[in-house]
């Protein structure tokens, strides 16, 4: 069986809250690939922090996208570390605990924009 990817998780949220929005809301296609690049990089944090799940949602006023990678531990050993390229995309991150493990919540921008 293949391992969940953060965007897999991402992406059904982002069509779930689209269909929502309505005709007139669509997905900006840059703003959706610097996402991608942003799970991309949450993917590689999940590696190194022994990650055990994935979360998102999208706020249906800001239209903030928030995920949240549930891990074992973290250890950001270097300036370099996947942790601050993700710290300098997000709008916000939040660190707590729950069941013993750290969450890591990023919220990032919305992705979508005005039809009309």
């Amino acid at each position: 069986m293949d391992k969940v990817k953060c965007f897999d998780v991402a992406e059904m949220v982002i069509n779930e809250a689209s269909s929502q929005f309505g005709i007139l809301w669509k997905v900006d296609n840059e703003k959706l690939q610097r996402l991608k690049e942003n799970c991309d990089l949450i993917d590689e944090l999940s590696d190194d922090s022994c990650g055990v799940s994935f979360d998102a949602f999208v706020d249906e006023i800001t239209m903030d996208i928030s995920i949240t990678l549930e891990c074992e531990e973290l250890i950001a050993d270097n300036k370099d570390h996947v942790i601050y390229h993700l710290m300098d995309a997000a709008k916000a991150i939040n660190l707590f605990a729950r069941d013993g493990n750290l969450c890591i919540k990023l919220r990032f921008g919305s992705i979508w924009k005005r039809t009309i």
